[in-house]
């Protein structure tokens, strides 16, 4: 059944620019078929930002009032002033709670979205398995990018923009208020009596102050993204080889490999280290230069409109409100110093899951989902000129133009890698190659290998898929496959990968085919936990149940094997020459991914 987040993947991004790339791929969820919700919520989040811009203005214009009342000793306007207090002070309450909860709802929406829509086409088609064959740093640690990286650019995101419409109307309210309150200063010119009329000069001076500190600390954080996107990248690779190595837990402790374990993750956590030191050396010169920038602006209008105070052009609240403004319009044009490091985790995340979007959609380009062609009436399998190859393009497989006619049962020899691939492919789940599979009508190929997957579910589920089965089938086929001992727990759900041995779990796959009954089935090295005896009554027990299956065994099997008069050998020296994958055009955006995530060197 197909996913409904799961989206047809053409080339996905066209544009030659991270911005536009972006914009575009948020834009389908705010204005693509999610429903109404995100325009609400967005409408809501706007509503919200615009009243407690509006509230900050009118508190700007309470302090004039207030301390104009105090200039005056007017006590009978206190107590009116102290209740318009608490009136802005609860609205402001009110609408900065509103925001919040708008401003969650929305970022957690659009995160599960994303989630479900990069999940629905990672897991599709086998594309999470193609990736991880791919060389590439555009597919690496796609769990990281799907969990880590989609959290940071939705959340980030959403945060960004709401403080930046915040700074926006912020500034374009609190400038107004500024250039009225500012007046008009008559400048002399030197050895003249002419003067010049310059009105707003403290709206001049909040732009120059702004301009140049914002340079300053531009300059200062540049470095940062480059800091950030490195370590967000090595960050992931040590998550991953940690969870590498508590999955891998037994093989390296029966290797005695602990010791070289341990020094590959202290040689990822150094990288860490360095790019840590890097963020810091960036972090405290913009701490630096912040501390001071901050603790001048609101000393600084107060000293240029003192003179003014004092020769009677402006009232005690207008120098009060007049430097409460001018702070506002700096913070509001600060907005790009104070925001830098959010910027750069951001914009490291959301290349990350941009490249990771283009390299699945680039998979879909560049190879076929698998290598089916046009059924076969008759039925059972027919390879017509088929030859699978590595993902670089290299032949696996000689030529291969074989027939396997139902019921047949076919041992694959020769070169394991090429066996390997091979039944991958008769599967569906490899893509690389070019020649035919023809399979019977509406035939879905089983592939069964050494470790199975068992998904913590009830053992029912694992035996017949979802849905009911019957327990009287399922019952016989763990009694024909030796696990008598589970015929009483098809309803409980347990670990089956740790609870069950490993002979046992490859045994419990083959008693699933016992159930299913596919019309095909591809066993890769399927029972090497069991003794060779074992193996072969085994084989002959599926034989017999599956009278009218094709049957494909690759790897080291007892002999002779029942029902098995097939062999075919693939000879690595028989395959053909190296042919390279031609990848379609990827569009703009895919080839400027690739040049952004170039290894250096």
């Amino acid at each position: 059944m197909s996913d409904p987040h799961e989206e047809d993947l053409p080339p996905p991004l066209q544009e030659d620019s991270f911005r536009r790339a972006f914009h575009r791929f948020a834009l389908r969820y705010f204005f693509g078929r999610s429903g109404m919700r995100p325009r609400l919520l967005s409408f809501g989040l706007i509503l919200a930002i615009i009243a407690q811009v509006a509230l900050l203005v009118r508190l700007n214009v309470w302090n004039a009032d207030l301390f104009d009342a105090l200039d005056r000793r007017a006590t009978e306007h206190l107590l009116w002033q102290a209740g318009l207090f608490l009136l802005l002070v609860a609205g402001m309450m009110v609408a900065n709670a509103v925001q919040l909860q708008l401003k969650r709802d929305l970022q957690w929406q659009w995160r599960c979205w994303l989630t479900r829509h990069l999940t629905a086409n990672w897991l599709s088609q086998g594309r999470h398995y193609a990736l991880s064959q791919l060389d590439t740093e555009h597919a690496s640690n796609p769990d990281g990018r799907i969990a880590e990286d989609i959290r940071i650019t939705t959340e980030s995101a959403i945060e960004l923009a709401s403080t930046f419409l915040t700074a926006l109307l912020a500034l374009f309210s609190f400038l107004s208020v500024l250039w009225v309150l500012s007046g008009i200063v008559e400048i002399p010119l030197p050895g003249t009596e002419t003067v010049i009329p310059v009105p707003g000069h403290m709206v001049v001076l909040a732009l120059l102050y702004s301009a140049g500190g914002n340079t300053v600390a531009l300059l200062l954080g540049r470095p940062l993204v480059r800091a950030t996107d490195l370590r967000q990248g090595h960050e992931a690779s040590f998550r991953f080889a940690l969870s590498r190595a508590r999955e891998c837990s037994e093989a390296l402790a029966m290797a005695h490999a602990e010791p070289r374990e341990r020094g590959r993750l202290n040689g990822l956590i150094a990288l860490i280290g360095e790019v840590w030191q890097e963020q810091t050396r960036t972090l405290r010169s913009l701490i630096l230069f912040s501390v001071g920038y901050g603790q001048i602006a609101p000393v600084l209008p107060l000293l240029v409109a003192t003179p003014r105070y004092l020769a009677g052009a402006v009232t005690l609240g207008g120098l009060v409100q007049m430097s409460q403004a001018f702070q506002q319009v700096t913070a509001s044009l600060s907005w790009p110093v104070d925001n830098a490091q959010r910027m750069a985790e951001w914009r490291a995340s959301a290349e990350r899951v941009l490249a990771l979007r283009a390299a699945i959609a680039t998979l879909g380009e560049s190879a076929r989902p698998n290598l089916y062609g046009e059924p076969v009436e008759e039925g059972g399998i027919v390879l017509e000129s088929l030859v699978v190859r590595t993902p670089d393009g290299r032949a696996a497989t000689p030529v291969l133009n074989e027939r396997f006619a139902a019921g047949e049962g076919v041992h694959l020899l020769g070169d394991p890698h090429a066996t390997a691939l091979l039944c991958k492919a008769i599967a569906g789940h490899w893509r690389w190659g070019e020649g035919n599979i023809r399979l019977g009508p509406g035939v879905v190929p089983v592939i069964r290998i050494a470790n199975p997957w068992l998904p913590e579910v009830p053992l029912q589920e694992l035996l017949c898929g979802p849905g009911a089965g019957d327990p009287e089938l399922m019952a016989a086929a763990l009694e024909a496959m030796g696990l008598e001992a589970l015929k009483d727990k098809l309803t409980e759900a347990e670990a089956w990968d740790s609870t069950l041995p490993e002979g046992d779990r490859q045994r419990l796959m083959l008693a699933a085919l016992l159930v299913r009954r596919p019309e095909v089935v591809v066993l890769e090295h399927p029972l090497r936990a069991l003794a060779p005896e074992v193996q072969e009554e085994l084989f002959g027990k599926l034989r017999q149940a599956l009278p009218e299956a094709v049957l494909l065994v690759s790897g080291p099997l007892p002999k002779p094997l029942p029902g098995f008069a097939r062999e075919l050998h693939l000879d690595p020296a028989d395959a053909g020459p190296s042919r390279p994958v031609v990848v379609p055009r990827q569009g703009r955006i895919a080839a400027w991914l690739q040049k952004r995530f170039q290894p250096a060197g």
